[in-house]
């Protein structure tokens, strides 16, 4: 959901999770996107040991099970 007044009158339904996030500004009112991805989430049914080969991909999901 955007975070301005545009009328959308969407209400939360129970079980929905939505994101809360917050963000630093000078005030401008300017936000800039980096272009790496800096969020992640592992699914609450998946298994804590999964059998990954790539190195890069096991740092990744330790440092997320953490």
């Amino acid at each position: 959901m955007p975070i301005v007044a545009n009328g959308d009158m969407t209400k939360m339904e129970e079980g929905e999770l939505f994101a809360i996030e917050t963000f630093g500004s000078t005030g401008n009112g300017y936000v800039n996107g980096a272009p790496n991805c800096s969020h992640y989430m592992r699914k609450f049914e998946a298994p804590e040991q999964i059998p990954l080969r790539n190195p890069k991909a096991k740092a990744l999901y330790a440092e997320i099970n953490n």
